[in-house]
């Protein structure tokens, strides 16, 4: 009955009874058509950072509060750290968040509040990617020697891409030149920068990738110190030649970079080489080949002189015949050495041999000696070592007999009857041994 009452009063009033959702969705539709995008000064507070990515905190001054939520997407562009007593500027859209009823801000780009704000911020980056090697000089490209095709990532309507164009062309007129616009500066122009860069990232695009603007501010070159541009250049795989500012500005696009150079123009003049220069080059490479062919020829002709100079080159059939005859001199003297060398080896072999035979012992026993050795085997050298009835072997030289000892008598060298027989001398008359 109360629900009743509260629809009639309604009525009555000429109001639509809404839900929560229904009037939260129209507070968000107004907000978004009436108020949209806007820019909001403040100091960052109850910062968060989940493991979504995404960045969520407040953005407060010394009255107010109001939240903020700034994408993943968009959050990994940030050329600085968020954190907490930042002063920033949020640039965003507003919003409702339905089921908390609260308004909020979709943050599309912060940038620190004053020159001191952001050079911290830039100096918290440098220190960072540094750390992590992206600057160090062992990664960087060299250039090649002679581009042929080279990519412009640049503003279109600038005065850079007309002085490097312009530089370009004077020193090298058959350079093939490729420009591939973008914004520089402003919302949209890291997007912009880091497509560009894919895009000319390629060997059959472009040999290489100049990448630059004009000077500016602080802010303004702050596209170049995004940290999602600074890979992009620092990740490709062409050389890249960064010319962003004047002499005095540097961005860490620049550090990032292979080549970095002072001016648009300067950049051109490192990238591209004179066509003169480089035909005047050639022209004494050429001239320098000249002379060392000349050089190599008179003196390989100078050689030959001297060869054909010599005797041996000069009659080489005369020359032939001479060795031939000393060939053969030698060939005649040798074999005659051999011989006399073969001669003397024989003859010294004979009188080895004669003298090896007078001392074989089966010689002597031709002579009409003999060995007698015991039933031991061992030779008998006196008539002391038998005594009659031994058993004796006596070898001659053409055989062996088996005897027995009959009797044993001394006899002293030089007398008796062995000794007249060794002088020719008849001893006296005695009986035969009778052999056994």
């Amino acid at each position: 009955m109360g629900t009743a009452m509260s629809d009639a009063a309604a009525r009555a009033f000429g109001l639509r009874i809404l839900t929560v959702s229904q009037l939260n969705d129209q507070v968000k539709q107004c907000l978004e058509e009436r108020v949209g995008t806007v820019a909001v000064a403040g100091e960052v507070a109850d910062l968060a950072r989940p493991k979504s990515g995404h960045l969520y905190f407040t953005l407060c001054d010394a009255r107010a509060q109001v939240r903020a939520v700034m994408w993943r997407g968009t959050a990994e562009r940030l050329p600085f750290a968020l954190r907490d007593g930042m002063k920033i500027i949020v640039v965003g859209e507003t919003t409702v968040y339905g089921p908390r009823g609260s308004y909020q801000i979709i943050a599309a780009e912060i940038v620190p509040r004053g020159i001191g704000e952001l050079k911290r911020a830039l100096e918290e980056l440098t220190r960072r990617l540094r750390a992590e090697g992206l600057f160090d000089p062992a990664r960087k490209k060299a250039l090649p020697f002679l581009p042929l095709r080279l990519a412009v990532v640049t503003s279109a309507t600038g005065a850079a891409v007309h002085d490097i164009i312009r530089t370009a062309l004077a020193r090298f007129p058959a350079l093939a030149i490729r420009v591939l616009p973008v914004r520089v500066q402003g919302s949209g122009a890291p997007e912009e920068i880091i497509r560009a860069l894919a895009r000319a990232d390629d060997p059959a695009v472009c040999d290489v990738i100049l990448l630059g603007r004009g000077g500016g501010s602080l802010e303004d070159l702050s596209a170049f110190n995004v940290e999602a541009v600074v890979r992009a250049v620092a990740a490709c795989r062409l050389p890249v030649v960064s010319c962003v500012g004047h002499e005095t500005d540097t961005t860490l696009s620049d550090l990032a970079a292979d080549v970095r150079a002072s001016t648009p123009t300067r950049a051109a003049e490192i990238a591209v080489p004179v066509l003169e220069d480089l035909l005047d080059r050639l022209a004494a490479l050429c001239a320098r080949a000249a002379r060392a062919a000349s050089g190599v020829r008179d003196a390989c002709a100078s050689d030959l002189a001297l060869l054909a100079a010599r005797p041996a080159l000069a009659e080489p059939d005369r020359r032939l015949k001479d060795l031939g005859q000393y060939v053969d001199e030698l060939a005649s003297r040798l074999e005659d050495g051999l011989c006399r060398v073969g001669q003397k080896v024989y003859n010294s072999l004979d009188l080895r041999v004669s003298r090896l035979r007078s001392l074989n012992p089966l010689a002597t026993l031709g002579r009409g000696f003999t060995v007698t050795r015991d039933r031991a085997g061992r030779v008998l050298r006196s008539a002391r070592s038998v005594v009659p009835g031994d058993r004796v072997e006596i070898r001659f030289a053409d055989g062996v007999c088996d005897a027995e000892v009959r009797a044993c008598r001394e006899e002293i060298l030089g007398t008796g009857e062995g000794a007249a027989a060794l002088q020719g001398r008849p001893g006296p008359a005695r009986g035969r041994r009778r052999r056994t």
